[in-house]
């Protein structure tokens, strides 16, 4: 039987006997209820279904039901307890414009939550992007359509569909997100003009759809509950996991390889390198059996370029995924690459890796090639943050002072979660052959958040890192329009410094699981980081910002299977040098124009030179574009040489002077010139070859920087 107009329908009445009753009442609150509801719905559906649907996985954020479910008490609250206030002029306006109180129900709730979203987006305004300006007008008109629905009988009738909670949530949830997702690299004229037209678009189907709105259906409980529970399934979706096994024959005999990345750890905050806090006991005893390389560069300032020369043994300007000036991040790994992980499964070691970083080593940027099991999935936060133009923003903002921070602000797993992780597959593994893990940490990232007693170990009383101010201060100092204030800088560093510290005391966890379960001995083991972190040094905050050394020296300490004495090494080591090694102790063949080689064994040459690189994102340029441009550090010995695309250069004795405060004024005698070096380096028609290595190689030698 077809659905009748809500107009037609006697619904709730408002007079006689049953005026003052609590069935009239509580048929009020529900319509209310229901119509609040909406609006949860489709906040719910863009932050989780159409949100994964467009990042395929990449930097989603898992939803959480108690999340999603708040929400909808707050606008179901909201609703009906706004119904329920205008019984009376509902009645009257009933009477005047002949219409249904229950459909006059459905639009005031409507029009109340409208109010409550626009005084939240207008306390937004004044630092408001695109969308928050959008979303506050498309609130202004759609709550003037719903007043000028109850002012005239043709104009009830005419906007019935515009009026209807379920073309306001819908508007008001689906557009500014489409602004601030599918459109976000788009000018912003294409945004607003997009924008503009599809919220037209909508009004007027809705307008001449009304019909079908303002029916007795679109609202009962069966339809409004089925819509909320389904968009609020999309709580269950994850991301950033894949299973690939191969089973067979053993077919391998080695030791097991175990590659331990701390996510933004700098060497010279560890006490293993000579820093004056404790932050890594453990190190310092790992150290005792393994060896310690002192003078250790990563390949990148940044995390995915970095890990891709790790796995790959190349450079990012031969391997091709590193950030783009034209890009917000970062190219991906090219699937013709040949990864550690690849060569490995090749020659049947089984292959697991768990990262906690799960923006820039999700798969979908490359790294997972050859892994059989990888697992970056996001950490599922009790109360993720939300789009700022929603209620359930200012619901998180409200909640967000009375629970863990960590519940808030955190996407990744911390420590204790991936030792979780990477022990469960362990256990589950082939027994009959050898494996590589790869295991990723991310405990010393922005926004530092070290369990107890770790936050306050360097400094009692430290307080949490606020993010939106530290976000503020990278643009500030980037622009080159201020300075990190020192109290801030003391801040960072302690929980940095604590951070480390629980880092160390997670691997000294995880050691002694391998240890338990007989796998320590016989495994090659190797700790490093992909780069570091400025604090105000050079301009900076975080890193991705330069190639000076406060991003790019990370620790490097390598044990050999069942080693039992350890040692310093000078020489100079990269993050390139990582798969030649694994592979020289393995005792299988190293891929052809690599510039790394094996540390282990033949001591490398004093006199090697190793490059950092630090590639501008449309990021820098849009905030200082004469300081965005690409650098090159070379370092040989105590010397770094570097370079910026624009052709000046910078020579330091980071021996004498680690900070890099006090460039030298002319090369120290008996020094080589690397500026010739680094010109062949950035050579323009170098940078668009990703693999061209043999030739920079060739060109070294000829200038007598290689052999």
């Amino acid at each position: 039987m077809p659905s009748q107009p809500l107009r037609e329908s006697p619904g709730p009445q408002f007079g006689g006997e049953s005026a003052g009753t609590a069935a009239t009442f509580a048929s009020l609150a529900g319509i209310g209820a229901r119509a609040g509801l909406l609006f949860a719905a489709f906040d719910a559906l863009a932050a989780s279904w159409l949100a994964r649907a467009l990042h395929g996985g990449l930097d989603f954020r898992p939803q959480s039901v108690l999340s999603f479910l708040l929400s909808g008490a707050l606008h179901a609250l909201l609703g009906a307890g706004i119904c329920l206030l205008a019984a009376v002029p509902l009645r009257r306006a009933s009477a005047r414009l002949a219409r249904d109180p229950a459909e006059l129900a459905a639009r005031c709730a409507t029009l109340g939550v409208l109010l409550a979203i626009l005084g939240h987006q207008w306390s937004l305004l004044p630092n408001g992007a695109l969308e928050i300006r959008l979303s506050l007008a498309l609130s202004l008109g759609l709550g003037a359509a719903i007043l000028a629905s109850l002012t005239t009988r043709s104009l009830s009738s005419l906007l019935a569909g515009l009026a209807s909670p379920w073309t306001a949530a819908g508007l008001l949830c689906l557009v500014p997100w489409m602004v601030a997702g599918p459109l976000a690299d788009s000018g912003w004229s294409t945004r607003q003009t997009s924008a503009l037209a599809c919220a037209a678009l909508v009004a007027v189907t809705a307008t001449l759809g009304g019909r079908w709105l303002a029916t007795r259906r679109a609202l009962s409980p069966l339809v409004v509950l089925g819509w909320t529970l389904a968009c609020f399934a999309g709580a269950a979706l994850d991301q950033g996991v894949i299973d690939d096994p191969r089973p067979g024959p053993a077919g391998a005999r080695g030791p097991n390889v175990i590659l331990i990345v701390l996510d933004t750890v700098r060497a010279d905050h560890l006490s293993v390198y000579g820093y004056d806090r404790d932050t890594t006991p453990f190190l310092k005893e790992f150290a005792r059996e393994a060896v310690v390389f002192e003078r250790s560069t990563s390949a990148a300032d940044f995390t995915l370029a970095s890990h891709a020369s790790l796995f790959t043994g190349r450079y990012p300007i031969d391997h091709g995924a590193r950030p783009d000036p034209d890009r917000v991040i970062s190219r991906p790994l090219s699937r013709e690459a040949e990864t550690l992980a690849e060569i490995l499964a090749l020659n049947r070691w089984w292959t697991c890796g768990v990262a906690a970083n799960c923006v820039l080593l999700h798969p979908q940027f490359g790294v997972a090639q050859g892994f059989e099991h990888y697992d970056a999935r996001t950490r599922r936060m009790l109360f993720p943050r939300t789009p700022p133009w929603t209620l359930r923003a200012r619901l998180h903002d409200s909640l967000e002072p009375w629970m863990p921070r960590r519940e808030f602000d955190v996407p990744f797993r911390n420590a204790a979660e991936i030792n979780g992780t990477v022990l469960a597959r362990l256990r589950e593994r082939p027994s009959e052959r050898p494996f590589f893990l790869f295991v990723n940490y991310m405990d010393a990232h922005m926004p530092l958040r070290p369990p107890r007693p770790f936050d306050s170990l360097f400094q009692p009383d430290t307080t949490p890192v606020d993010m939106p101010r530290f976000l503020q201060q990278k643009e500030v100092l980037y622009a080159g329009k201020g300075k990190l204030p020192e109290s801030d800088r003391e801040q960072y560093l302690s929980l940095y410094d604590g951070s480390i510290a629980y880092l160390d005391s997670q691997l000294e966890a995880l050691f002694g699981q391998l240890r338990a379960l007989g796998l320590y001995d016989d495994s090659l083991i190797l700790v490093t980081a992909d780069h570091g972190e400025a604090f105000g040094g050079h301009g900076t905050l975080e890193h991705g910002m330069s190639a000076y050394q406060e991003q790019v020296r990370v620790p490097l300490l390598i044990k050999r299977p069942h080693a039992r004495e350890g040692s310093r090494s000078a020489a100079v080591a990269s993050g390139v040098d990582v798969l030649p090694t694994v592979l020289a102790v393995l005792g299988l063949p190293l891929p052809e124009g690599l510039p790394g080689v094996p540390l282990l064994g033949a001591t490398p040459a004093l006199d090697r030179i190793v490059f950092s690189e630090h590639y501008p994102t449309s990021w820098h340029r849009e905030l200082n574009p004469q300081r965005a441009v690409h650098q090159t550090a070379a370092s040989v010995g105590g010397l770094v040489y570097l370079r910026r695309d624009h052709g000046e250069t910078e020579i330091y004795d980071v021996d004498a002077d680690p900070r890099q405060e006090h460039p030298l004024a002319a090369l120290p005698p008996g020094a080589a010139d690397l500026n010739e070096v680094l010109k062949l380096w950035v050579a323009p028609e170098r940078k668009g070859a990703p693999g061209d290595d043999q030739r920079t190689l060739d060109a070294l030698r000829s200038l007598g920087y290689a052999k």
